[in-house]
């Protein structure tokens, strides 16, 4: 959530845990969840839940405050991601996106078949921005009903973030790079670094970013100059991090069931890194 203090996720064994990185514990609300998203403002959460044998999925959305679910509907999503206001978007296996706002449902008219990642909504909900398995990123205007295509990664598009103004696009990919995209005219630097698939992307600031990889480590990257600092240490692949309390910590998650709390303050020098890790506080999943 953009006030930094929930965290929804899914485990291996399909269960859904709302974390409170605050109180440093989690709950978990619902089982055989296959997919998940949480609204910016930590107050709704989408999932979908397998029916037994059935390929479709019950989508549900969840009131955190009371944490019962309001059936939206029986689909086969790849990706769901909250916008702006009441919206809500959901790609599906069937190459279609899905938008929901106030409780209208409306599907986009897309130029082509294709798998979709990664979803995000710009800052006023008139863009969205769908990152997908042939190596681009779409960008649908939904007042004109336009598309706009970028391209120059060379493997699928895993996340996808935009800055506070709203003039860059930053993307994640299989290819092991990160691009920044200036969206006046399209063009895009490369940051390089990791050396696996990369599996998140966060703003931390418009100079900032943090992005986890299949490579066991999440990276902490000064976008003017290309470089990072490197979170290292992990067991298995980080697959998702992000900053949070206002930008005072990074929170990294990797596939060995960890989730490790590091301070921002972090030093450059790798074995001072070492010894950050050593400190960094595990949050215990409690039921």
């Amino acid at each position: 959530s953009t006030n930094g203090r929930h965290i929804a996720t899914v485990d291996s064994g399909n269960r859904a845990v709302l974390w409170d990185l605050v109180a440093g514990r989690g709950r978990m609300f619902a089982d055989n969840v296959v997919h998940i998203a949480l609204d910016l403002d930590g107050s709704r959460i989408v999932t979908s839940r397998t029916i037994g044998d059935d390929p479709m999925r019950d989508v549900q959305i969840w009131d955190v405050a009371t944490m019962q679910p309001t059936k939206l509907g029986e689909m086969i999503p790849t990706v769901m991601q909250f916008g702006p206001g009441d919206r809500l978007a959901i790609a599906t296996s069937r190459h279609s996106i899905q938008l929901f706002e106030r409780g209208v449902e409306r599907q986009l008219t897309l130029p082509k078949q294709q798998i979709y990642r990664t979803l995000l909504f710009s800052a006023d909900g008139k863009t969205l921005y769908a990152g997908t398995d042939n190596w681009v990123v779409e960008a649908y205007d939904l007042t004109t009903n336009t598309t706009r295509t970028l391209r120059g990664h060379m493997g699928t598009i895993v996340a996808l973030a935009l800055d506070s103004t709203g003039t860059r696009l930053f993307s994640a990919s299989a290819d092991n790079t990160v691009r920044v995209w200036r969206l006046e005219d399209g063009s895009s630097t490369i940051l390089r670094g990791h050396t696996g698939l990369v599996t998140s992307l966060e703003v931390a600031d418009d100079n900032t970013l943090v992005t986890a990889a299949q490579d066991r480590t999440a990276r902490i990257w000064d976008v003017p100059s290309a470089t990072y600092r490197l979170l290292s240490g992990h067991e298995d692949r980080a697959l998702f991090a992000a900053p949070v309390a206002g930008g005072q910590r990074i929170v990294v998650v990797d596939r060995f069931r960890q989730i490790a709390l590091y301070p921002d303050n972090l030093p450059f020098d790798e074995r001072l890194l070492r010894v950050w890790f050593d400190a960094a506080t595990n949050l215990t999943k409690q039921e």
